[in-house]
């Protein structure tokens, strides 16, 4: 009888650090909150830097217009909005991303996933 209470007592003990934890280093208890917690920073920073390449690529084809080209003009202002949205882009994008995943598969990459370098 104290061994069975002993035991139900460890494990409450055990599930209630592993939601505390998870909760207060990941905003989550759930696998794929886990693996999106980790990856939305690295993600938003790829998709910044993506959207800032496109509007270096544009400013060089304006500077060679000299800014007159209204078509160029167009794309710049389009780029500055890419690169304001580029957060929400990156975190829709991974949410879509995760949602197609089982709770196992994102386990396994949470567990398992490191930044491209």
């Amino acid at each position: 009888m104290r061994l069975a209470q002993f035991t139900i007592l460890i494990i409450l003990l055990t599930l209630g650090l592993y939601i505390s934890l998870t909760l207060y280093f990941f905003g989550s208890t759930r696998p794929c909150g886990i693996l999106e917690a980790r990856m939305k920073p690295y993600r938003i920073k790829l998709e910044r830097e993506a959207a800032l390449e496109i509007e270096r690529k544009h400013s060089r084809e304006g500077e060679q217009s000299k800014f007159q080209d209204p078509e160029i003009l167009r794309l710049l202002e389009e780029d500055r909005k890419r690169i304001e949205e580029a957060p929400v882009t990156a975190t829709r994008k991974l949410h879509q991303e995760l949602s197609e995943l089982t709770a196992t598969e994102c386990a396994v990459r949470a567990i398992n996933w490191r930044p491209q370098e």
